[in-house]
């Protein structure tokens, strides 16, 4: 079994002739992010607290954790961990369009 079988996996999606892009993560309700390469990793684990998440973590996928603070295109490389509630749900975020 594939490593990446193990999560569900979200892309990022690019709005043509902008910057921006978006994904959309179902939890409780389902968060609608819609960001740029310059946002941060708090402006999801807000999201996703207020969309019915009770914790919000992110990993690289060796597991270290990684701060709030990292953009979006720091974090392009690899796909990122999301882990919520605990580890009860783990997305592994594409936020490469290469891949």
């Amino acid at each position: 079994m594939h490593l990446m079988d193990k999560f569900t996996r979200i892309d990022a999606k690019s709005t043509p002739g902008t910057n921006d892009l978006s994904m959309q993560i179902n939890l409780v309700s389902p968060a609608a992010l819609k960001f740029t390469k310059d946002t941060p990793l708090s402006y999801f684990k807000d999201t996703l607290l207020a969309s019915g998440a009770t914790t919000v973590q992110f990993f690289t996928i060796n597991g270290a954790c990684i701060p709030l603070c990292e953009k979006v295109k720091d974090l392009s490389s690899y796909p990122i961990l999301l882990q919520t509630d605990g580890g009860a749900r783990v997305f592994a975020l594409n936020f490469s369009s290469e891949w």
